[in-house]
Formats: C-alpha cells, structure tokens, sequence
C-alpha cells in the first residue's frame, strides 16, 4: 500500500486475521467516508452485548451499511438499490477470516 494513495478495498481484502480486516476496513471508512468508526475487540464487543468478534461500527453510517460484507453497495440501503454491486462486490472475507453484519450498523470479522 502506498502511503500516499491511502487504503483501498484490496488492502482490506488483503488482511490475513479478523484483527487486521477490522481496523483495515475502519480506517478506510475514515478515509473514504470520514467516517466516524470505531473498532471493538471480541472482549469490548461482547461487554457491549454483541458478538464474541472483532468489530466495526458506524452507528452514523449510510443505512444498512454492514450489508457490504454481501457485496452491496455501501448507500444500497440509503438509495434503495440492493442489486448495484459496491465496493467489495465478492463480498467482504479474505484468507482465514470473513465479515458478517450483526446488524444495519456492526459489521463482525470472524475467523475462518
């Protein structure tokens, strides 16, 4: 990855463990979407009572953004449109690890 072309899809599909593909993701979205996003570690995840996962959540993200992990365009939700592939249109796993939403706003990496 370049540092100055920031990070891109492919350096979040690239991640080898559900650690790296988390953060990767989230500082994309802080990138691409100056997203507000934080990362929760599998323990911090389920204190909050969600799933034993690393985690990324957007709770002021585009409506029904975790559904990227399904190949969805980030804004499907937003504009009504769930047939327009997004920016990962294979889906959102990567050797060793995949992503689940658990719902609307937390997207779940889980190993493989």
């Amino acid at each position: 990855m370049s540092a100055t072309a920031g990070i891109t899809p492919i350096d979040v599909l690239n991640a080898t463990s559900p650690q790296e593909a988390a953060q990767a993701l989230a500082a994309y979205l802080r990138q691409t979407f100056e997203a507000d996003v934080v990362v929760w570690t599998p323990e911090e995840a389920r204190q909050r009572g969600y799933s034993n996962a690393w985690s990324v959540c957007w709770e002021s993200g585009p409506y029904e953004w975790a559904m990227i992990s399904a190949g969805e365009s980030i804004v499907a939700g937003e504009i009504g449109d769930y047939s327009s592939r997004g920016e990962f249109p294979n889906g959102l796993a990567g050797k060793g690890w995949y992503a689940e939403p658990y719902n609307g706003f937390i997207l779940c990496f889980f190993e493989q």
